[in-house]
């Protein structure tokens, strides 16, 4: 049961009950906004830290990727020049083939009509192989064989046709390597085998 009775005014009673309510609740809200603040500030320091951190990486691997960007230029560039290589190599290969030709073709032209090539034969020798200090192109060229198989009419046409091939100098050696009498329709000859290393 009530003593008393409450006879201040309604909004005085109200403003009191905030005001109250106020000094209650300041100390909590102070401390929420002060950790807050806090929390905000260590990370404010620690994002600042990773920042300058990274920058500084950053410049460190600047000459890196400055480098790697060169390495990839220089890589194209080799990738070129190699293709460039091998055109010039394919095309260096294939001069001499029609530079022998010349030559086989002029020295069976000297003896007269009594001679006929009919088979021309580029292959690698059986001496092949690379040599310690020496490129793999330079062995390969210089152990090429050019085989010659044909027919004579008379015996003394085969010397003479070697007698002109050596005298090309274009071949390291040249040998005859076998000379047989034929006869075919009634007709004599000779076939040859020779073998040129260049």
């Amino acid at each position: 049961m009530k003593t008393f009775v409450n006879m201040l005014p309604q909004n005085y009673r109200r403003q009191n009950l905030v005001r109250l309510r106020f000094v209650q609740w300041a100390p909590v809200w102070i401390l929420v906004f002060a950790g807050a603040a806090s929390a905000y500030w260590t990370e404010n320091i620690h994002y600042k830290a990773d920042l300058d951190t990274m920058r500084m990486k950053e410049r460190r691997y600047a000459p890196v990727e400055k480098l790697s960007a060169e390495l990839g230029t220089i890589r194209r560039q080799l990738t070129d020049l190699q293709k460039q290589e091998a055109v010039a190599a394919e095309l260096v290969s294939s001069r001499p083939i029609l530079s022998l030709v010349g030559v086989v073709s002029r020295s069976a032209h000297e003896c007269g009509g009594d001679l006929r090539v009919s088979k021309f034969k580029l292959q690698a020798s059986a001496h092949s192989g690379v040599l310690s200090g020496q490129r793999p192109d330079t062995v390969a060229a210089a152990t090429r064989l050019l085989v010659l198989e044909g027919t004579a009419q008379d015996n003394l046409a085969i010397p003479k046709f070697v007698g002109f091939l050596r005298q090309a100098n274009v071949f390291d050696r040249v040998e005859l390597k076998s000379s047989k009498e034929q006869t075919s329709q009634g007709d004599r000859g000779h076939s040859f085998h020779i073998e040129c290393s260049f």
